[in-house]
């Protein structure tokens, strides 16, 4: 592994802004970029000689040590074990499809509908997406229909089949 002295000797200009980029936690302050400058050897246990232009000075050479990289530690986290996960759900939720699903739903909620074109309208559902879905529905044997008349208007009655 190269010493920072050695690549800072190894440059063509060895001025202040080049010691500056490479010794950057000890950088010469005080200088013009362009002032020629010079390592010596150690001048005390862990100062050395720096000979700027025509000044000397002395200073600690700061290189940061490389430490080795520590593993990330992973952690487990382990969450009670909740009664609640125990719980199956019925088998209606894998049987439907989501807009089957929630047709089923909108009328166990509501308890019965008059007309395709209410449901459509209550669920911002196109009445074509209702018709489509309502035969699987009624051959699962989870809905029932019947005509019924309203405002003089014959409308299929949508309700869920108890039987």
């Amino acid at each position: 592994m190269e010493s920072l002295i050695e690549i800072f000797e190894s440059k063509p200009a060895q001025d202040v802004g080049t010691f500056n980029r490479i010794f950057k936690k000890t950088r010469i302050k005080g200088y013009p970029k362009d002032a020629e400058v010079e390592i010596h050897g150690l001048f005390s246990e862990d100062k050395r000689k720096i000979t700027i232009g025509n000044d000397t000075i002395y200073m600690r050479i700061v290189q940061p040590k490389k430490k080795p990289k520590k593993p990330k530690q992973e952690y487990v986290y382990m969450l009670p074990k909740s009664e609640a996960s125990d719980a199956k759900l019925p088998e209606i939720y894998k049987t439907l499809k989501p807009s089957q699903f929630m047709i089923y739903m909108a009328i166990q909620t509501m308890g019965a509908v008059d007309g395709i074109e209410e449901l459509a309208r209550q669920l911002s559902i196109e009445s074509k997406t209702i018709r489509n879905n309502i035969k699987d529905l009624i051959e699962l044997k989870l809905i029932r229909t019947e005509m019924v008349s309203v405002n003089g208007k014959s409308v299929l009655k949508l309700s869920i089949d108890l039987s």
